[in-house]
């Protein structure tokens, strides 16, 4: 996906992160139990790595391609 040159790694990451609130929100509002347990499942399958490792990072920091932590340029 990513050697797509129309999608860098920071947009997918936000495309990702997006998609995991939205199925999280779907699981808290679906009336049926078993759509709500797949969206809960689903958003705790993609919130990992990268993904997971940005919602974490400080002001300023970035992660490259390969997942490693480094400064935002400017």
């Amino acid at each position: 996906i990513l050697s797509d040159d129309q999608l860098s790694a920071g947009d997918f990451v936000r495309n990702v992160k997006t998609l995991v609130d939205l199925l999280r929100q779907i699981s808290t509002v679906a009336p049926d139990r078993a759509t709500a347990t797949a969206a809960a499942k689903a958003a705790d399958h993609l919130h990992h790595g990268v993904v997971a490792a940005s919602t974490d990072l400080a002001p300023g920091q970035v992660l490259d391609p390969q997942g490693k932590l480094g400064e935002a340029s400017s």
